[in-house]
């Protein structure tokens, strides 16, 4: 029980830590104007971290105070967190899937309305979600569980199947990341050979300053969702007691909290333009004799494109507001 009081107050500490980042993160990509689909794509994940986050804090919560949790009432006190798990994973593909669009279909990409573009990206996860809550709702099996989290939250026949299908959408998101650099390669050399296509050289290298904050993000989830999913297969394969298996999901936990914490902390790295951003929002809370300096060029576009595809003008400059 110890060990479930330490990992209750890591989970509180990485929380809180990912809740400052997650609304950092979200109100720069607001001010972000026009909008890219890949931060469109990181926002709904940061609200999706945000939401799982705050029910790992009812979880840490319970295990304090040693509150006995059993499966179907925690299953409905955390069946938005649950749904939410389903929107993160899809989601993560998507943005890797959107990483290998960017590169395969450049021009066409960027004429994608961004209002239906971020529907499609999100019906698999809101179909899957739907499907995971009805499909374990009816088949639960109420009793005492260690913890209050996913997967104890699912009924033991539904278990398994979640799992799989987790490490098949995080298989499908590493297979796309590799897609996304090999096509970037491939157009790389493409454009390397010729030189009429200055506008798609001007594309190519903002596409390829957005994917790598995308691609550590992405690096970042699949190493801490599959430590999670792979130990439990592990774990029942090796027939381990049902103690064991309990205290391995539960502890589980801590690399999906990282998981859920890490976007704004891998802009603030790898993107300049986000790095300002936040800077600039910090300052509005420090005192005048913490503020932070903001690089000499302050904002710069990202996604500049201005020239001429299939007769059209194309301008697409963010800029901070």
């Amino acid at each position: 029980m110890e060990l479930f009081v330490a990992t209750s107050i890591l989970i509180y500490v990485i929380g809180a830590i990912g809740i400052f980042g997650n609304i950092n993160i979200i109100i720069a990509i607001y001010r972000l104007k026009p909008r890219m689909k890949s931060s469109l794509l990181v926002g709904l994940v940061a609200c999706c971290d945000t939401i799982c986050i705050l029910s790992e804090f009812q979880n840490a919560t319970r295990n304090v105070l040693y509150v006995q949790s059993y499966r179907k009432e925690c299953f409905w006190a955390i069946s938005s967190y649950l749904f939410m798990c389903k929107m993160q994973t899809t989601l993560m593909c998507a943005l890797a899937f959107d990483r290998f669009l960017a590169f395969v279909l450049p021009f066409r990409y960027l004429k994608f309305r961004d209002s239906r573009y971020l529907v499609a990206c999100c019906i698999p996860g809101i179909s899957f979600g739907i499907f995971f809550l009805t499909f374990a709702a009816l088949n639960m099996e109420d009793g005492p569980i260690v913890a209050c989290n996913p997967p104890l939250a699912y009924p033991p026949m539904v278990m398994p199947i979640w799992n799989d299908w987790s490490v098949t959408f995080d298989t499908l998101t590493l297979v796309l990341s590799i897609a996304a650099l090999i096509a970037m390669a491939i157009r790389t050399y493409q454009l390397k050979r010729s030189s009429k296509r200055s506008n798609e050289n001007e594309m190519l290298k903002k596409q390829k300053s957005l994917s790598k904050s995308c691609s550590v993000m992405i690096v970042i989830f699949l190493l801490t969702t599959y430590f999670g999913h792979f130990g439990m297969n592990i774990i029942r394969a090796l027939g381990a007691s049902q103690d064991v298996e309990d205290t391995v999901l539960t502890m589980a936990v801590l690399p999906a909290m990282v998981a859920y914490s890490q976007a704004f902390y891998v802009y603030f790295w790898s993107s300049r333009l986000y790095r300002d951003a936040f800077k600039e929002q910090l300052n509005f809370i420090l005192p005048s004799n913490m503020k932070i300096s903001l690089s000499e060029s302050r904002v710069t576009a990202v996604t500049s494109i201005s020239g001429s595809v299939s007769g059209q003008n194309i301008s697409n400059t963010p800029r901070l507001q």
